[in-house]
């Protein structure tokens, strides 16, 4: 009762929702879309100043994924934005460089011996076989003929991207060392300065010997909200419940008791292929080898001593339930050695004609005509067997594809035979098999251990149940807490943010949370095999950070800058190293030949950076005592000791030199997306794809 009485709280969303319901079956979706306020031309994102519509973009991604495939719909629209952003935030900076990609260009990127990067990758799966080349020239010129939108679509893509590795070498390209940084890279490493310290460190201050209140935490905010480190991105916070559906006992008993029924009937079948294909569930006649432990279940037995012909299970398999039919037992070798001449099938390959190829190489070789060697050299597309004959040293089961597998175990040593697999036609002789012994070949039918319908809705409706009747964000979390349930925080998810706390393919949830107001909670969302019920918590826009965001980060620097008063007030007004050490209760440590890269200081024990601290070390005195110094791990004061010593000067530095060009290009792809990074951070880029 207390479900419908909700209900029909609401009864105003109803109707308005039925309503839209019924519109949808007069009216075009975009005008039902464009009445809510979701029309065609509602930008999804602002680039630089630029408005980009939800029409524009779903064109867009349209248009890619007709050309390409992508494993999810997030990585495709993710990678379209990012070619929007490129688009509008590069474009003019490549015009301004002189980045561009003529046709002469692309037709030596896309077709010729200089492959570009995005090309040899997507059309050639990294490989760069003048046969596929010539291959896809004539493709693309069929489309340019026939289906020039398919054309443009993959050209445009190759030279944006082309456009993009250009950007990224230029900026490599203009990284460099002279020997004059040579030079001092050697001194920064070589020339060293010894001097004594103090350290009062931070943590041996307890936290009551200090006092602080929100005014100083809101002082420290309003001194240092700007901080790069403390630069806010666009982010939301949430908790959500698992309801992970899985077959109950009744569920796995039915689908025990089909599989009895049909393992009955596979007894008097008698065509166990269309038996197979009828009753499983892909359609196909499933057969495998099997020997001797490869299942660790008491069907082993059966399986290795029963006559054949003998249906065995239902049985537990990983995630199904099977049934197996022994249908034939022989000896066949546990590793094997072959050598092969591929002939590699591309797109379009007419394989019926290849197979003819085959044919025709190997009767030369079977009639003596050409030894196999010759006809390796000659023909194979194998690059990685062509240099040793073609020959597969010694591999066991499992370690190449299943047509080149069968043809190699099956066949007996001295057989020439051929086998067509994803990669091509293989031409395949057998030099050596070993190890024999006792195979039985299986067939199976197979049922997946899933919860039924049924199941699947019972768990719907506690999923349900709870964001229906616990719709704010104080009750969901009461309830949560009552009901015994576990309720997981994920914090910081970003827009396009594919993984969700523990949850893996998980987009759909942060899509969710980016549509959803603060403290809102969601409908069931289905994961696979579970629903999850969202809470958002909060929401954060790119900017300067709220005081209450960053309240935990400010309290911990706000709590070392009272430590490092409290400490500097025990050393004031003494010149002495030692008596100062004896004032915070520390030592005097000696630092001895201390070089300028060093970033901390040596038997302080802190793990913390302190180039500061060394910098200054290096421009004491000898005799001196510097004031204190506030650093990342407690407090310091340094007292010169001994004069600098620098190291002998050398007749060039050109190992140095090209150490530091190295070094520095090494880092390039890091710099020039650090480029790109401070481009999108100058001009304005709002990413509304999820919401605002």
């Amino acid at each position: 009762m207390a479900t419908i009485d909700k209900i029909r709280k609401q009864r105003t969303l109803l109707i308005i929702l039925i309503g839209i319901g019924m519109l949808g079956f007069l009216i075009p979706y975009d005008a039902v879309m464009a009445l809510v306020g979701v029309g065609a031309n509602k930008p999804v994102g602002e680039i630089g100043g630029v408005n980009i519509t939800g029409q524009e973009f779903s064109e867009a991604v349209r248009k890619r994924d007709d050309l390409l495939d992508y494993q999810s719909r997030e990585s495709l629209e993710n990678e379209v934005w990012s070619e929007l952003l490129q688009k509008n935030l590069l474009e003019p900076r490549f015009q301004h460089d002189g980045i561009g990609v003529s046709d002469e260009e692309f037709e030596e990127i896309m077709f010729g011996e200089n492959l570009s990067a995005f090309a040899k990758t997507t059309f050639y799966g990294g490989g760069t076989d003048a046969a596929q080349r010539e291959n896809w020239k004539t493709q693309f010129d069929v489309w340019q003929g026939s289906d020039q939108a398919r054309y443009n679509g993959y050209k445009d893509a190759v030279i944006e991207k082309r456009k993009m590795e250009k950007w990224d070498n230029l900026i490599k390209r203009g990284i460099y060392a002279n020997a004059v940084d040579g030079k001092y890279d050697y001194k920064y490493k070589n020339d060293n300065r010894s001097f004594n310290y103090v350290l009062a460190p931070y943590d041996a201050v307890g936290d009551s010997l200090i006092s602080y209140d929100e005014g100083d935490l809101r002082a420290y905010y309003r001194a240092h909200k700007d901080d790069v480190k403390y630069e806010q991105k666009t982010e939301r916070d949430i908790e959500y419940v698992e309801f992970k559906i899985e077959p109950t006992e009744e569920d796995i008993a039915n689908i025990t008791k089909e599989l009895e029924d049909i393992k009955g009937k596979w007894m008097t079948a008698s065509d166990d292929s269309a038996f197979c294909v009828l009753n499983s569930n892909t359609g196909q006649y499933f057969r495998f080898d099997y020997k001797d432990g490869d299942f660790q279940g008491v069907e082993n037995d059966n399986m290795v001593n029963d006559s054949i012909g003998s249906i065995i299970g239902p049985y537990k398999w990983n995630t199904f339930m099977r049934v197996v039919k022994i249908l034939d037992r022989s000896q066949l070798p546990d590793s094997v050695e072959c050598r092969h001449i591929l002939l590699k099938s591309n797109p379009g390959d007419n394989l019926a004609s290849l197979q003819s190829e085959a044919d025709s190489i190997m009767g030369l070789i079977t009639s003596g005509k050409e030894s196999f060697e010759a006809m390796v050299s000659k023909f194979s597309d194998d690059v990685g067997s062509v240099d040793k004959g073609g020959v597969y040293e010694w591999f066991a089961r499992g370690r190449m594809v299943k047509p080149f597998e069968d043809a190699c175990f099956k066949g007996k040593v001295g057989d020439i035979t051929t086998a067509q697999t994803q990669y091509g036609i293989h031409i395949i002789e057998i030099l050596g098999q070993k190890d024999f012994g006792t195979v039985m070949n299986m067939a199976s039918i197979d049922r997946p251990l899933k919860p039924s319908p049924q199941t699947i809705k019972d768990g719907y409706n506690s999923a349900n149940e709870l964001a229906i009747m616990f719709n704010d964000l104080e009750s969901f979390e009461n309830a949560v807490d009552t009901m015994g349930y576990s309720l997981t925080p994920a914090n910081g998810l970003t827009p396009n943010a594919a993984r969700v706390g523990g949850l893996s393919n998980a987009a759909e949830v942060a899509r969710w949370a980016y549509s959803a107001e603060v403290g809102e909670i969601s409908t069931p969302i289905q994961l696979g095999d579970k629903y999850v019920v969202a809470a958002l918590v909060a929401a954060r826009k790119a900017g300067v950070p709220r005081f209450e965001d960053i309240k935990d980060q400010i309290e911990i620097e706000v709590i070392k800058q009272k430590k490092a008063e409290y400490l500097i007030a025990k050393m004031e007004n003494i010149d002495d190293l030692q008596q100062i050490a004896d004032a915070v209760g520390s030592k005097v440590s000696k630092a001895s030949k201390v070089p300028m890269v060093r970033t901390n200081l040596p038997g302080s024990g802190k793990s913390e950076k302190e180039t500061e601290v060394v910098g200054f070390a290096w421009g004491v005195p000898v005799g001196h005592i510097t004031s204190p110094l506030i650093g990342n791990a407690g407090v310091y004061v340094i007292s010169g000791t001994e004069e600098a010593e620098f190291a002998d000067a050398k007749s060039n530095y050109i190992e140095e030199q090209d150490a530091l060009i190295k070094t520095v290009q090494n880092k390039a792809a890091a710099l020039s997306q650090g480029f790109y990074g401070a481009i999108k951070r100058t001009a304005k880029v709002e990413d509304n794809r999820y919401g605002n």
